[in-house]
């Protein structure tokens, strides 16, 4: 069953994590706390005997697996936050909780905080994620259902990115079909195929940009059906004030492909 509520017409919701419990509890070298959920998954803060602050988040063995196959291919991509150290919870690998550098919040964090972004800082934003994507993609790896919310801010000036969670990432495989939610972020293309694609990467990081500019959809309807509508129009309103190289970047990522209709 489709439901709307899960798309915004005007701004974003708000993403928060839901902080449960303040209990501290002992891990290995790490002492664990703040225990919540942040983007579906059990994640918590860590500290270790150093007092360097990281994030915890607990994974399931397949998972695991997924990710360090993932990033056997990618190797150092300079915009991926590495995981830093991994603790299994038995014997038998079926739990484990990874460690990465702590997380400030995510893209979607920072535009509900801060609403529509000056230029300046979406571009310093925008250049960071078309590099990530051009290492990923360089390397045969697509992210599934790219959305704002798997970039992560490790700064406090707000404008140093990374790719948040390699467990969202696929190696790339011509025949490979999986079942695509629709958002806004999603392109025609995968729509039609259940496929993601370099090209359809890029035109997700088209849409974010676009949202980074302006806390607004490109594309959005009341239904599903009308979402659909929406984004194979591929037609979208550009504030007069957002600068020729932006309304350019902008072109070349949100472009619908030749030939496609609905």
């Amino acid at each position: 069953m489709f439901n709307t509520n899960q798309l915004p017409v005007q701004n974003l919701a708000i993403m928060k994590t839901d902080q449960k419990s303040t209990e501290c509890t002992r891990m290995g070298n790490y002492t664990l706390s703040h225990q919540g959920t942040f983007q579906g998954r059990h994640i918590c803060l860590a500290r270790d005997d150093q007092n360097k602050t990281y994030t915890c988040k607990r994974r399931t063995g397949a998972e695991l697996n997924h990710i360090r196959k993932v990033q056997l291919v990618l190797g150092k991509c300079s915009r991926v936050l590495p995981i830093m150290n991994v603790v299994n919870t038995g014997s038998v690998l079926t739990e484990s909780y990874t460690f990465q550098d702590q997380i400030r919040g995510s893209l979607a964090d920072l535009v509900a905080r801060k609403g529509p972004l000056p230029e300046m800082l979406a571009a310093r934003i925008i250049r960071q994620v078309l590099q990530c994507l051009d290492d990923c993609h360089s390397r045969g790896v697509v992210i599934q259902d790219l959305e704002l919310d798997h970039f992560v801010i490790t700064s406090s000036s707000d404008d140093r990115i990374f790719l948040h969670d390699v467990v969202d990432c696929d190696i790339y495989h011509p025949d490979a079909d999986h079942d695509a939610p629709i958002n806004p972020f999603t392109a025609p293309e995968v729509m039609m195929s259940s496929q993601h694609t370099t090209t359809s990467n890029i035109w997700s990081a088209g849409v974010m940009l676009y949202v980074l500019l302006s806390q607004h959809w490109p594309f959005f309807g009341n239904t599903k059906e009308e979402l659909i509508q929406s984004i194979f129009s591929g037609q979208y309103f550009v504030h007069p004030c957002v600068s020729f190289f932006l309304n350019l970047v902008l072109g070349y990522t949100i472009k619908t492909v030749q030939g496609l209709t609905l």
